[in-house]
């Protein structure tokens, strides 16, 4: 009986030892909702994940399109725009993360700071900045604060969950890229040298192709969702400018155009990407509704002669003006986005580095019809 009864309990012990070590995973749902939780699996159509309090009970599964955003106990996130995510962007969330000897801070306006130690001081955050001169104390307003990612993995949000699902997907590529070199200052404080692969003599492997080619499809997504925020009336207007610096982030330069049309005529227009944006939040309807389909790529990206790659994304966009809740205009157009895979080199911590980014550039008008 005794024999019994201790092997029991070492059953019970370890299985709490294995609870423990699971660690803590948290989403985000689009209705304003959070579980604790450890995610299981998770990819374009749904996550699955265990209840802490119970790990060895059932597994519990919501769709994808339900999430705004996911975080691993690392401190590893994952912004679910429109369900675009990548089979490899789902694997690599859910893999072990390394640690990192710094905390991340997201400001408000999309800046990322790098602290080597952080603490609250009154309403103000104090941290500690690498500089080339040394390790210098900076504040920051709480005020001014999006969401934090510590050291050891935990987070804490800073605004509503939708605004800071806005902020982590405009700033992730910088803290992959803060991550991947280990870099401990701030990212936002150099722009980078652009050159071409031809210029640096360094080329992409079918894999890295492939995974940008994701991201250029995931941020031709995020410009949409950008669109129907922008557009959409009942949006306020701090929101609305937010989203079009965002939006205008995600294109290769500000000349960067996009055409319109109208069913009403047979000319097109073409608009820098500012400008356009900032002419839909101002038409003259009640409601506006954009809503974007069959985001596919028409040509992979390819090489080319200046050493950059070149490829094209086809979307169609239905659009619908409203007055006193009648349709008065629609339009369904189909529009090609050109996207340009850069390779350019960036100063962190007094070396030069080599990246990729992939950009949006001029947006195309195909065919309109009502």
């Amino acid at each position: 009986m005794m024999h019994y009864l201790i092997k029991n309990l070492i059953l019970i012990a370890a299985i709490l030892s294995i609870n423990l070590s699971q660690g803590q995973d948290i989403l985000y749902f689009t209705d304003g909702t959070k579980q604790q939780c450890k995610i299981t699996s998770i990819d374009a159509q749904k996550v699955s994940y265990k209840n802490l309090e119970n790990y060895e009970g059932p597994t519990y599964t919501k769709k994808s399109n339900q999430l705004l955003f996911a975080f691993k106990d690392t401190g590893k996130f994952l912004v679910l725009a429109d369900n675009t995510n990548s089979a490899p962007v789902f694997i690599e969330f859910l893999e072990n993360l390394e640690s990192r000897p710094f905390d991340i801070i997201i400001t408000k306006d999309n800046a990322v700071l790098v602290a080597d130690s952080l603490s609250l001081d009154g309403d103000k955050f104090k941290y500690l900045k690498s500089q080339d001169e040394g390790k210098q104390t900076e504040y920051i307003e709480k005020e001014k604060i999006a969401a934090i990612i510590y050291r050891n993995g935990k987070h804490m949000l800073y605004m509503p969950s939708k605004k800071v699902a806005l902020s982590l997907a405009q700033v992730k590529d910088d803290i992959d890229r803060l991550i991947s070199t280990k870099a401990t200052k701030d990212i936002s404080v150099k722009e980078p040298v652009v050159a071409t692969a031809k210029e640096m003599n360094v080329g992409l492997s079918k894999a890295e192709l492939e995974r940008f080619q994701f991201k250029a499809k995931e941020k031709t997504h995020r410009f949409g969702e950008y669109i129907a925020l922008i557009g959409d009336k009942q949006s306020d207007r701090e929101e609305q400018n937010k989203s079009i610096d965002a939006a205008c982030s995600l294109f290769l330069s500000d000349t960067s155009t996009v055409e319109v049309s109208n069913v009403n005529r047979e000319d097109k227009e073409k608009y820098t990407v500012r400008k356009y944006l900032q002419r839909l939040k101002l038409l003259p309807y009640n409601e506006v509704v954009i809503t974007w389909t069959d985001v596919s790529y028409v040509s992979d990206l390819k090489l080319g002669a200046d050493g950059n790659y070149y490829g094209v994304v086809s979307f169609q966009q239905v659009f619908e003006g409203y007055d006193d809740g009648n349709v008065v205009y629609r339009d369904v157009t189909q529009k090609n986005v050109e996207v340009i895979l850069k390779s350019y080199q960036k100063e962190i911590d007094g070396e030069k580095k080599s990246l990729w980014d992939v950009f949006l550039s001029n947006v195309g008008v195909e065919e309109t019809s009502k």
